[in-house]
């Protein structure tokens, strides 16, 4: 499955048909029938990533750099190991007045998701929290929002709902949830853009950018703008492996929660339930 991800191109996969009528689709419906169909052969993924978050209200850009890991089934990480020290790189982001924005470092952040739970581990005190994940939470599957705990397992049920884009695997889920625009296509890059149409993302984003590697249709890089239209997280990852073999000599990824203290446990979040 992984030889795929690196032989399935845009032109490799021009024309596709519709197999219920057998007509050729257009180049929007190709593209997220292509980028799910990576989405679905992985199995497991690692890599970087740099993280720019702006406020516009503020006039300031927020930095990072982080690691993520994820494995079919649930398993994942997201992780800012520690801060970016001075001196910070200038922001590229101006205000009105020509000014570039202030820059701060984004301050470390561990999430770690396993066996339907959620950890949030406190850096650099070794100390967690521990959180039961709604099952209707863990995948990327549209959902109903009812009440405050819907709200934040929407945005940190999984990995591919803390990082919406990096990985999509089913293209049913993902035409459910946006209205998609396919912005620009070349021979290198694909750039998507979507409106969230579920209640559940309108809570959280009014617009997701999407540039894609037209070679392999791995996410390059994602742009979240909040409903206000006033923060934008902007995502930009390299080295990303998928579905690598791993490497005995490397330590584990996930955080070893058997040194931490567990801080005290939070009761469990059912998923809501409608009125009868």
């Amino acid at each position: 499955a992984t030889t795929e991800i690196y032989t399935l191109s845009l032109h490799d996969a021009l024309p596709i048909s519709d197999p219920g009528t057998g007509e050729d689709l257009d180049d929007l419906t190709i593209v997220l029938t292509n980028w799910t169909r990576v989405g679905a052969v992985v199995q497991s993924l690692q890599g970087e990533f740099q993280r720019h978050e702006f406020d516009t209200t503020r006039h300031i850009e927020a930095v990072a750099v982080g690691r993520i890991h994820f494995e079919a089934g649930n398993r994942g990480l997201y992780a800012i190991d520690s801060p970016l020290r001075p001196p910070l790189p200038a922001s590229k982001r101006q205000r009105d007045n020509g000014s570039p924005y202030d820059v701060i470092a984004s301050p470390p952040e561990m999430l770690y998701w396993v066996n339907g739970q959620f950890v949030r581990v406190h850096t650099p005190r070794p100390e967690y929290e521990l959180f039961e994940v709604p099952t209707q939470f863990r995948t990327s599957a549209p959902v109903e929002v009812l009440d405050s705990w819907d709200i934040l397992w929407t945005a940190l049920g999984s990995l591919p709902r803390r990082v919406p884009g990096l990985l999509e695997s089913n293209l049913t889920h993902v035409q459910e949830r946006y209205d998609w625009t396919l912005v620009g296509m070349d021979e290198n890059h694909i750039v998507l853009t979507g409106k969230p149409r579920t209640a559940a993302d309108k809570r959280h984003i009014s617009e997701i950018h999407i540039h894609l590697d037209a070679d392999t249709y791995l996410t390059q890089a994602t742009k979240i703008v909040d409903p206000t239209g006033t923060r934008e997280v902007v995502h930009v990852f390299r080295n990303l492996k998928i579905n690598a073999q791993p490497d005995p000599s490397q330590p584990d990824w996930a955080p070893d929660l058997g040194r931490m203290t567990l801080l005290t446990a939070p009761p469990l979040a059912p998923p809501a339930a409608l009125d009868e």
